[in-house]
């Protein structure tokens, strides 16, 4: 990925975050949208791609 798009990503990223934020009314709502959404979990540290295997 060159550096022009992956400064892209990450300016559309932050607009995106903050959007979520402002729907949310608790961090808890927050990390839940972000999972419902996108499939990532906070584990207090970091965002952890959430998967399952069957």
């Amino acid at each position: 990925m060159r550096d022009k798009d992956r400064q892209e990503l990450m300016e559309k990223w932050q607009v995106l975050g903050l959007s979520l934020m402002m729907l949310s009314q608790t961090n808890e709502e927050f990390f839940d949208l972000v999972k419902q959404e996108f499939g990532y979990g906070w584990d207090g540290k970091g965002w952890i791609k959430e998967v399952s295997y069957q």
